[in-house]
């Protein structure tokens, strides 16, 4: 369990840091690839499906760890969709 944990977290990491390129740069362009509503969905990436798994949910669902990345997760994703919208509002 906890090598899977480990592996999520990875992966998830570098997704979300491919995520962040991405953001930085439709700044640079203006142009987004990906709409905020798109970002703000925050169970469709590694990280969101591994959090909403009924497996994981129930092994360490109720720990303080779980509830701190979940929260953190929903953050980064509405932040994200906040620099989207923007972008989309010229």
């Amino acid at each position: 369990m906890e090598n899977d944990l480990h592996e999520a977290i990875r992966d998830a990491l570098g997704a979300h840091f491919r995520w962040r390129t991405q953001l930085r740069t439709a700044i640079e362009t203006g142009r987004s690839a990906i709409s905020a509503a798109e970002v703000r969905t925050c169970d469709h990436c590694t990280l969101g499906k591994w959090l909403a798994d009924p497996e994981q949910r129930s092994a360490i669902g109720e720990t303080v760890q779980y509830r701190v990345i979940e929260r953190l997760h929903r953050e980064v994703h509405l932040a994200g969709a906040e620099v989207v919208e923007r972008i989309e509002r010229g």
